[in-house]
């Protein structure tokens, strides 16, 4: 039988992201132990065992009894690394019985361990890693003017939300530049918005909507569940902590009187 103890989960210092991961620590108990040094046991019987309520023997055969002087434990289970499904994202080792994890970058992965008894038997537990950035775990590393610290609030008055903030690597502390952050374009043809799209997010989704006017309804162009390789997509810059896109209209220029795009974000 195994026990396994898990401390509570760490804060990796990556910005922007809870490191999900935890030091795991699997604890096996102990096989009865075999004497491994026996000597002759002498005639005083010091340490001869007495259970119930016999008598001593007034003899003794000395080619029978034997003297323990020392055990050594025989552990009863050993462990192993058996596979690391995305060793970019964290990396894992076993000494004294104790999985040690330790975070490398954003991103998921699953930690496999095996378990062997003395008869060769053996089982696997798969730890799951989740290093995936999260509003939470990023607002847990930033100052809030005036603890405005929920995704609705403004703090530093730039027009852009905590969430906004969070979304298009900004900082809810100082006012954020945001032309120079989401900006509109054109091709010969159609009108294009620029952005970052920050990367391995949790729960996180963008949206890049058009219409011809700003009371609705808006039209979608992409979404985050469109991926990288959608027709409206025309370029993809990437980048440590994001990826930059360009997303482009479906209507051509000239085809409507004006013409608006906007980015929208949402939390799960």
């Amino acid at each position: 039988m195994s026990t396994q103890h898990v401390k509570p989960p760490m804060l990796c210092p990556l910005p922007g992201f809870l490191c999900a991961f935890f030091v795991t620590t699997l604890v096996a108990t102990a096989l009865p132990v075999a004497p491994s040094n026996c000597a002759a046991a002498d005639t005083s019987f010091p340490n001869f065992p007495l259970t119930g309520t016999s008598a001593l023997p007034t003899t003794i055969s000395q080619a029978r009894v034997v003297k323990i002087n020392s055990i050594n434990p025989l552990p009863t289970l050993s462990y192993t690394i058996a596979g690391n499904t995305n060793p970019t994202v964290a990396s894992a080792s076993i000494a004294n019985q104790t999985l040690r994890l330790t975070a490398l970058s954003r991103g998921i992965t699953n930690i496999i361990v095996t378990v062997t008894d003395l008869d060769g038997l053996s089982n696997q537990q798969i730890i799951p890693i989740n290093l995936l950035a999260s509003f939470s775990a990023w607002a847990t590393q930033q100052t809030f003017p005036g603890g405005q610290n929920a995704t609705n609030q403004d703090p530093d008055g730039d027009g852009w939300d905590n969430l906004n903030d969070f979304a298009f690597m900004g900082n809810p502390a100082t006012p954020n530049r945001i032309a120079g952050t989401v900006f509109a374009g054109a091709t010969p043809s159609h009108l294009t918005l620029t952005f970052p799209v920050r990367k391995l997010t949790q729960k996180l989704t963008y949206q890049v909507e058009a219409n011809d006017n700003l009371t609705g309804p808006w039209t979608p162009l992409w979404k985050s569940s469109d991926d990288f390789t959608h027709p409206q997509i025309i370029t993809t810059v990437d980048q440590p902590d994001r990826t930059v896109l360009t997303v482009k209209d479906t209507a051509a220029i000239g085809t409507s009187p004006q013409r608006f795009l906007r980015t929208r974000v949402a939390q799960d």
